[in-house]
């Protein structure tokens, strides 16, 4: 039985575990498509000002070549790709280039990480340059201006800074710490007018370095995916696949790609490339991490009441085999004895003289009476048991009931010289309760009697009032009753003393049938017992129509 409601558990469990993963699945699906179209939607409504500004300011010709404007431009370019990123900031990767077309598509200038060098003078005039670096950048500043920068081996020319080595210090733990890096060397450098360092900014009085990143390392990697996007949309291009203008977007549920070409104005030597990319389930998990947090709750919430639930149904169906188990055996054995004997005496009747056979017949009839009544009680807790039976609740005053119900047993309690005490609450004369009579006549009647079988010398019975509740408790001096016994002795065919039992014709029944009387009343019982005394009591509501 163990093994069949495992089985059923892990069912139930992957059920609920296949139902919730579907519509989790489900609503990521739709979150994701919702994420990609609003990241596609930017990404179109803002590429026209982004890179038509920027191609014109590109195509501004002037001196002696566009590619001397295009260098004098980088800064501004890289502002440019700043201000798009920022625009949508769940943007994982992106990159962009300008490529020369009549030059075997060079590439002029690129998405990197550079330095801006500020030279300022005393009157206050700035000018600026770049530095790019081929080399990973040696640590992480704790702020993008680099401290008491030093250049040393340089030349410059309208755009950038370039060979030589740039130095500067930091603290770390209290001791100051020099770092430094080797200056690039780009293709795109102006030597015409290239001259060093020292001559065209010896007279500054101060030199200011800021670190410009495109995104912490860890999107370094997405933006050389990007990067290659980007080569893949060029291959488009040089192949007459791609349209002017036209945005080229690959969606998917972990990478969606977005990217884009701007032809030059005038001549159309120049080529702006652009490539984003979008992480849209890590978007989607960071933007509703409420409602999956929710979610999670919700399936463990599940997974914790489904076993709890089978846990509880095994639970109550092995109770239930138990209790059928002992109830099988409480009916063999108190139907083995009377049979036993009714037999004895019919195969010894013949052989029985004419006086015995009236004393044998009584005993046949006793016995015969015994198993009547002990299958009338069975049939009585059958009918409780099924919920079936109908009430007839009326005002019952307990304490006229109790004093009646004892009046018939007063007999036999005299004859086991037993002190029995029936008492009620102080200034309370009457306790009526709303009851079937009949039924309430059964619990008293087995309360008083169980008391007398066990009871070594007094009973106690008392009634009482709690607010709109009447109590009912009965104590006697008899055998104390263990606390797993008290659980117990609600059970059919439960017997805390068998030899007592036996000697006073005791079924074990009574007090399955008091309990489900007592459950068809709603009303509240129990059984507690110590060495001085065990106690069984109710409380019911007080005579008040429902």
């Amino acid at each position: 039985m163990k093994k069949q409601y495992f089985r059923i558990g892990l069912i139930f469990a992957l059920t609920i575990l296949v139902i919730f993963a579907s519509a989790l699945t489900i609503y990521t699906r739709y979150r994701i498509k919702d994420a990609n179209k609003r990241f596609t939607d930017v990404m179109r409504n803002n590429r026209n000002g982004l890179v038509m500004d920027h191609a014109w300011d590109l195509m501004g010709s002037d001196q002696d070549g566009k590619i001397d404007h295009a260098n004098r431009s980088y800064s501004r370019w890289d502002s440019y790709l700043r201000n798009a990123y920022d625009y949508e900031k769940n943007v994982d990767g992106r990159y962009s280039a300008v490529v020369d077309i009549g030059n075997n598509y060079q590439t002029i200038i690129e998405t990197r990480d550079f330095l801006r060098v500020h030279i300022r003078y005393t009157g206050g005039d700035t000018q600026s340059r770049c530095i790019l670096f081929d080399e990973p950048f040696p640590n992480d500043p704790e702020s993008n201006w680099l401290t008491l920068p030093n250049i040393s081996g340089s030349y410059c020319d309208n755009t950038y800074i370039f060979d030589g080595v740039l130095s500067w210090s930091e603290w770390e733990n209290g001791e100051e710490k020099i770092y430094s890096i080797n200056i690039g060397h780009p293709d795109s450098v102006n030597l015409s007018e290239a001259v060093p360092f020292e001559e065209a900014f010896g007279d500054y009085s101060q030199l200011d370095v800021e670190l410009i990143t495109f995104g912490p390392s860890s999107r370094r990697k997405l933006n050389e995916t990007a990067k290659e996007k980007t080569e893949e949309y060029l291959d488009l291009y040089k192949n007459g696949n791609y349209e002017n203008s036209e945005m080229i977007t690959e969606e998917g549920l972990f990478t969606t790609y977005c990217g884009y070409m701007i032809e030059s104005i005038d001549d159309e030597e120049y080529l702006t490339v652009y490539s984003f990319v979008f992480k849209p389930l890590k978007f989607v998990l960071q933007e509703y991490s409420g409602m999956y947090v929710i979610l999670l709750i919700g399936f463990f919430l599940s997974e914790a009441v489904a076993i709890f639930t089978i846990r509880k149904l095994y639970k109550n169906a092995e109770a239930y085999e138990i209790r059928n188990r002992r109830f099988t055996r409480g009916i063999a054995h108190e139907l083995k004895t009377p049979l036993a004997i009714t037999k004895a005496c019919v195969e010894n009747w013949e052989y029985l003289e004419e006086d015995q056979k009236p004393e044998y017949s009584k005993k046949i009839i006793s016995e015969v009476d015994h198993m009547t009544d002990l299958i009338t009680r069975l049939l009585e807790l059958s009918k409780l048991s099924s919920g079936n039976i109908e009430l007839h609740k009326e005002s019952v005053e307990l304490m006229s009931l109790t004093k009646n119900v004892y009046g018939r047993m007063r007999d036999l309690a005299r004859e086991r010289k037993l002190d029995i005490e029936i008492k009620g609450e102080a200034n309370v004369n009457e306790f009526p309760v709303y009851a079937d009579l009949d039924m309430m006549n059964i619990v008293i009647n087995n309360f008083i009697s169980n008391a007398i079988k066990y009871s070594d010398h007094k009973i106690r019975i008392t009634l009482g009032t709690s607010g709109k509740k009447i109590n009912f408790t009965i104590a006697n001096d008899g055998t104390k009753i263990s606390k797993p016994d008290q659980k117990r002795v609600w059970d059919t065919f439960y017997k805390t003393d068998e030899s007592r039992s036996d000697r006073m014709n005791s079924s074990g029944v009574g007090l399955s049938v008091v309990k489900n009387i007592l459950d068809l009343h709603k009303a509240k019982y129990g059984c507690y017992s110590d060495d001085q005394e065990t106690v069984f009591w109710f409380t019911m509501d007080s005579d008040k129509k429902q």
